[in-house]
């Protein structure tokens, strides 16, 4: 089975009606509490050091779905699937480990053993180590709620084979905002 099979198995695994995983705004800008907007980075400039630890992260998303917000696979699929490792003889358990071990020291992941394979399950996507909850959207309550969509057509039509990091960075930035217009600005010199 190659990464794109798997990817399609997992997608269809995750039984997502609206064919998109949700990640709140967090995840990109994080915002401090308090009736001013004060914001800093999330998590996510400090994935784009690895396309593959993005990948496994998004993918963990798209499939711990259910209400215990965990899930339990072999390391060869997640390896195969986040495109970390292709091996079969054992071996992409050691590089699945160490995406895993930072994900978790992120604070966007908890590991538990679970028989020979690795229960992973969903931390709030702002890196504070809290449990998952389903993001409710409303803009009114809190700002950690706002959240956005990522289509399955990110992984379907090979975005994430062909953007490299700058683009990838720049596509969720802008899935991110609320805005549906914006402003780049030139860089100063």
């Amino acid at each position: 089975m190659g990464q794109d099979d798997t990817i399609r198995m997992l997608l269809g695994e995750s039984k997502r009606y609206s064919r998109a995983v949700p990640l709140r705004r967090a995840f990109i800008q994080d915002a401090e509490p308090g009736p001013r907007l004060v914001t800093r980075p999330g998590p996510f400039p400090k994935l784009l050091r690895s396309p593959g630890r993005l990948d496994l992260f998004l993918l963990v998303h798209c499939v711990a779905a259910r209400a215990d917000w965990g899930v339990t696979r072999r390391s060869e699929t997640w390896g195969r699937a986040a495109g970390i490792s292709f091996a079969t003889d054992g071996t992409a358990s050691a590089a699945v480990s160490r995406h895993l071990t930072k994900l978790k020291d992120l604070k966007l992941i908890s590991t538990a053993p679970d028989g020979r394979m690795t229960r992973i399950t969903k931390l709030l996507e702002d890196g504070s180590g809290n449990p998952y909850t389903r993001p409710s959207g409303n803009a009114e309550g809190s700002r950690k709620d706002v959240y956005f969509k990522v289509p399955f057509a990110y992984w379907e039509q090979g975005y994430y084979r062909s953007l490299d990091i700058p683009a990838k960075a720049m596509l969720f930035i802008l899935m991110s905002q609320r805005s549906r217009s914006f402003v780049l600005h030139k860089a100063r010199e």
